[in-house]
């Protein structure tokens, strides 16, 4: 399957090759169940039309969600699993910020990005304030004979599938939800394994280390039974999310690893640990005793949840 393509549009001013696309227009910061409804409808018309299926999204939005579910580079891989050829991501400026409802929908969307067909959700908004509703949309989309889909919000458990929801239950930790709401795809932490303190080798617990991403929203810090994907074999795993208070003081968040049985020297190499259930909250511990102790105790339980028996 061809790789979706990505564009980043860092000014008005940017030149963009004119063709005819079907657009899907919102943030789709984790790609949600509601958020493919949109999606395959957009790939089903560009097929039918021959035109681009498209996805219209932002970056660098200045609020407090503003860092995504998934990564940039995680929305590409869903998309291109989706089948979308284009994801086209616009800098949220302060120009792109200002630009009445109407200016955004003829000098990007009809004028650069030459849309035929518009596809969003019920709750979506446009220009400056967000004061742009589906009314003007369709007013606008009418009077230039581009058509407009509107795509019913798709619910689960009585509730409306949303953004937010997918952030709660990150924030309490519950991943069988995220996974669900995210229409199968696991949240998880990739990227190259970094080398640590590698203080975890003198409480008898080797670890991997990765950073998230910047743009990845953090789910609730503490410790998770965990799956690393290395070299595309997967291993049961423990890791812990979090700061590592009791012995570091930083302000990055960090993803440590211990792998079960599996002792290479992996630094250098590129891991995807998915995190699979919340176990506990992180805590800084008045000891380095205490904080082994309790690493044992993590250690000892996770294993009997992977059905993995410990010797030493």
């Amino acid at each position: 399957m061809m790789k979706t393509k990505l564009t980043i549009i860092n000014s008005i001013e940017d030149a963009i090759e004119k063709d005819t696309r079907a657009i899907a227009l919102g943030f789709f910061d984790g790609i949600h169940v509601g958020h493919r409804h949109i999606i395959e409808k957009v790939i089903e018309v560009s097929k039918l039309k021959g035109v681009t299926s498209t996805v219209l999204s932002f970056v660098d939005f200045p609020t407090k969600d503003s860092k995504t579910i998934i990564s940039l580079e995680e929305r590409v891989d869903v998309l291109t699993s989706l089948g979308v050829e284009e994801f086209i991501v616009i800098r949220f400026t302060d120009d792109v910020k200002n630009m009445l409802p109407e200016d955004f929908y003829h000098k990007f969307l009809i004028d650069k990005f030459g849309a035929v067909a518009l596809f969003t959700g019920e709750d979506y908004t446009f220009g400056r304030g967000g004061k742009g509703k589906i009314e003007h949309l369709s007013a606008l989309s009418e009077a230039d004979d581009v058509e407009l889909y509107v795509v019913p919000d798709i619910r689960k458990y009585d509730r409306r599938i949303s953004s937010t929801w997918i952030r709660n239950a990150l924030d309490e930790g519950d991943m069988k939800l995220v996974t669900e709401l995210l229409g199968g795809v696991k949240y998880s932490v990739k990227g190259e394994i970094l080398v640590g303190k590698k203080l975890g080798r003198t409480l008898g617990f080797p670890t991997i280390n990765q950073r998230f991403p910047s743009d990845k929203y953090v789910c609730r810090l503490g410790v998770y039974r965990s799956i690393a994907i290395i070299d595309g074999k997967e291993y049961p795993s423990i890791s812990n999310v979090g700061m590592r208070p009791t012995v570091e003081n930083t302000n990055s968040v960090n993803c440590e690893t211990y792998i079960y049985d599996l002792c290479e020297d992996l630094y250098g190499r590129y891991a995807e640990v998915v995190l699979v259930e919340f176990i506990r909250d992180e805590k800084k511990f008045s000891s380095s005793s205490e904080l082994k102790a309790q690493v044992d105790y993590d250690k000892q339980l996770v294993a009997k949840m992977w059905n993995i028996e410990i010797t030493d």
